[in-house]
């Protein structure tokens, strides 16, 4: 029996944390759940709320599909290829 610890630096355990809860927080959005949305603005009189978006096509990460912000993280990590 072979046994291989793994130790990830705490620094990628955190920014995977965050990758998940933006992926959790993003389907509970788009399904229709108002209550995990981020509030930008909300109005009183005549009742108006205005929902904040963290990201755009343009932010969004084509690899990972996430926010580039999210896995900005990575950049240390990465290696050069020759």
């Amino acid at each position: 029996m072979l046994v291989t610890k793994v130790a990830y630096p705490m620094d990628v355990k955190l920014g995977a944390a965050g990758i998940l809860k933006w992926q959790l927080r993003n389907e509970a959005a788009n399904s229709g759940d108002a209550s995990q949305k981020v509030i930008q603005s909300e109005t009183l009189s005549r009742y108006s709320v205005t929902y904040a978006a963290d990201h755009t096509e343009a932010d969004m990460d084509r690899t990972f599909g996430v926010p580039k912000k999210y896995i900005a993280f990575l950049n240390h990590y990465r290696k050069a290829r020759f």
